[in-house]
């Protein structure tokens, strides 16, 4: 409609003549925008000849001066530029977001210099460019409308706001703080409190500062620090998560379960350890999530002083304290925090020195292969194996003893710290003893009196078990453990002279096909199927998107979907394409995995798990190369035992892979999920209503005997699986 009315914009002569009309037109485009002033000049007009394109602000007479000599901008029948379309608002002060917009355009308000004077170097924005500038006026022209529209049908004696701006100042006090605070570029110290005014970092020498072109000085390294403090303040001055906050001492659970933290051994003995701490049931226990950095100078703070804090349901006062239950992390982050290194021989933190890994010759990397007999009864067949673990070997040895906080205080206590320097922290690892330095964390009081201190991050160990497993499966080139050095490893260490490397008649070796491993028409059979797998809405993501039909592979699977997949999926997928005793054996660790997965569990459900892992682990050994055992699978053997002291598994995992039901999650869920809230149903929040479904809590808690694990799937898919398998064999074989 208005193309049609302001057909006049782009008729601007006639002739030789400029055309009535037009004139008319700028008139009234010109009393239009002075009667709704966008400057605080109310004589200043934004320009929208060819020329100027909207980007310089003039007098009423220059402008139609522009317009007269050189027409409007091409299409411009909408004048979005002066305000038309959005609700007029009452002449108002600039805010930071005009003057964004009006700083990237390089706007200049000086009427005394020429026209000619920076236009040249201006430019219309591109489309991505223009489109957020644009969707940015509209939003605050909006906000500013509906806050004056709200002031006038109000009394005259309110307090509202009339702009925006006005607004974000009355509600810049809602947000939380955070400080900057800088770092030495290589993590040794942080230029704060007594070394804030260094200007080199005094345990390595690095500049602090580098210099720019035009002189000024900039941090080489910044660090964004959130204080913890505010955030848990914060926390008990909202009513609905106040309540959650004291949950675990108002709701009584079933006995002999794990459904809370609070139900853990880990939570009572640090209760029983310090019941100054236990009488308020305030105070609040943590589970630290971090990728190396530990808040431990606001830690000791918060366990020594505390800090007062506001109850809104009780409207008092009270001193809040909190302390550290267990930390979360991935297996990089663990050594950063607890100081033993996990890489090489001693990369496991409950083993330590009393491994029994080695260094595989052909290999070339550290196995874990036939270090879990050792976790059986001694009276277990296992043990006395000499054909079908390491060849001419018997086990007789006991499991290591893991060592207690005190015990692990004695080892630390003499160590350098990261501050120390790192020559220091080089030397101790040179000495090759398993600890690299000495956590800061242990100088909170009571971090040696607790009974677990780090915890293994299930989500990855059980993502990098299953991808190991389904790419030695799948023999997916590059990522199988079934290489030819496997298979020389498994001539030195083994008795399995069918898996042996052959050589054909040009002499060139080959490797026989492994028991475990599906050839090509059984991997595109897979593929097939997973391709056509379908799931509820947020129980998982689109797995068809993962899988590779040229190299018949699965790539790209998150977290959550190797989680999936590992406890669901895999036992379906398996059951008609691999030999039933590897098949049993893969059944067997994905139950194991479900187990240990359940958001209510007991202390009889773990040590059952701790009792079954062994021979589970076992089995395994007896099927795939000593290649296949790397760390992450030996730290099964150690995560019914983490379980048992800490409870469910849902309040031990990393917040980023904790759940996919949401693509976002609440800041409040963000930090529950690391703390250990719990909902008014006892479940775990940012799992969303498909909770059920992730959990399979419709059948109840496992029982404590192991179960035959019969997918509901199978009786409708395995005719299908292998009626494909034997039409694409027949058809290879022709």
């Amino acid at each position: 409609m208005k193309r049609i009315e302001r057909s006049w914009m782009y008729k601007r002569t006639i002739g030789q003549s400029i055309n009535p009309d037009f004139v008319k037109g700028v008139d009234e485009s010109i009393q239009y925008v002075t009667d709704h002033p966008e400057s605080s000049n109310p004589d200043e007009v934004r320009c929208p000849c060819v020329k100027c394109k909207n980007k310089r602000l003039w007098n009423a007479d220059t402008v139609k001066i522009h317009l007269y000599g050189k027409g409007f901008v091409p299409n411009y029948y909408e004048w979005m530029c002066q305000g038309e379309g959005y609700p007029g608002v009452p002449e108002r002060r600039s805010n930071e977001y005009r003057d964004m917009v009006l700083d990237a355009f390089g706007h200049s308000q000086d009427q005394g210099h020429s026209e000619e004077a920076s236009v040249s170097s201006e430019e219309e924005p591109n489309a991505t460019a223009k489109h957020f500038l644009d969707l940015l006026k509209a939003s605050e022209r909006c906000v500013d409308g509906f806050a004056s529209l709200l002031s006038e049908a109000i009394p005259n004696n309110n307090h509202m706001a009339d702009t925006f701006y006005e607004v974000k100042k009355i509600v810049k006090g809602l947000e939380l703080s955070h400080q900057k605070i800088h770092a030495c570029p290589k993590g040794c110290m942080l230029f704060w409190k007594d070394d804030a005014q260094l200007s080199e970092c005094r345990v390595c020498g690095s500049d602090r500062y580098k210099q720019t072109s035009k002189g000024s000085l900039v941090p080489l390294n910044v660090l964004f620090y959130f204080p913890i403090t505010p955030r848990l303040q914060r926390l008990f001055s909202t009513k609905n998560i106040l309540e959650e906050m004291t949950w675990h001492s108002k709701n009584p659970r079933v006995q002999g379960t794990m459904a809370h933290p609070s139900d853990s051994a880990a939570w009572k003995h640090l209760d029983c350890r310090f019941p100054e701490f236990a009488s308020e049931p305030r105070n609040v226990r943590l589970g630290l999530c971090t990728d190396g950095f530990a808040p431990h100078e606001e830690l000791k703070l918060l366990w020594e002083v505390g800090a007062t804090t506001y109850d809104i349901s009780k409207k008092q006062n009270f001193n809040l304290r909190a302390a550290i239950l267990w930390t979360v992390s991935d297996f990089p982050a663990y050594g950063m925090l607890s100081g033993w290194a996990t890489a090489g021989k001693k990369a496991c933190p409950h083993c330590m020195e009393k491994t029994k890994a080695f260094w595989l010759e052909h290999g070339g990397k550290v196995s874990w292969f036939d270090c879990h007999r050792q976790f059986l009864p001694t009276d277990h067949p296992f043990r006395n194996s000499k054909t079908t673990f390491c060849k001419s070997k018997v086990e007789k040895g006991v499991p290591p003893h893991i060592m207690s906080g005190e015990e692990l205080w004695e080892c630390v206590k003499d160590l350098p710290k990261a501050t120390d320097g790192p020559d220091s922290i080089k030397r101790l690892k040179n000495e090759k003893k398993g600890w690299f330095k000495k956590s800061t964390l242990w100088e909170l009081s009571y971090w040696k009196h607790l009974l677990i201190r780090h915890n293994l991050d299930v989500m990855h160990i059980e993502k990098n078990f299953f991808d190991q497993l389904i790419h030695t499966v799948m023999d997916v080139k590059k990522h199988t453990c079934d290489t030819p050095s496997a298979r020389n490893d498994i001539a030195k260490y083994c008795k399995r002279p069918q898996l042996h490397l052959e050589k054909n008649d040009r002499g060139k070796e080959i490797i026989p096909k492994a028991p475990f491993a599906l050839d090509k028409a059984q991997r595109n059979v897979l593929c097939e199927w997973v391709k056509q797998l379908r799931f509820p809405d947020g129980y998982a993501s689109n797995l068809s998107r993962c899988v590779d039909f040229q190299a018949y592979k699965l790539y790209g699977m998150k977290s959550h979907d190797c989680h999936v997949f590992m406890e669901r999926m895999l036992p379906t997928a398996l059951r008609e394409l691999l030999p039933g005793h590897i098949w049993n054996a893969i059944i067997e660790i994905s139950q194991f995995f479900r187990d240990l997965c359940c958001y209510t569990t007991s202390v009889s459900d773990m040590e059952r798990l701790e009792k079954n892992i062994p021979e589970i682990l076992c089995k395994l050994e007896k099927i795939f190369p000593p290649t296949f055992f790397k760390s992450m699978e030996h730290f099964l053997i150690h995560l019914p035992y983490e379980g048992k002291l800490c409870g469910p598994e849902a309040y031990r995992k990393r917040v980023e892979e904790a759940s996919t039901q949401r693509t976002q999650k609440s800041l409040n869920e963000l930090y529950w999920e690391t703390v250990g809230g719990r909902n008014k149903k006892g479940r775990v929040k940012g799992l969303g209503g498909s909770a059920d479904l992730y959990y399979g809590s419709q059948m109840g808690r496992i029982s404590t005997f192991s179960l035959q694990y019969t997918p509901s799937l199978v009786s409708q898919m395995q005719d299908q699986v292998k009626t494909r398998v034997q039409a694409l064999r027949q058809e290879m074989e022709r």
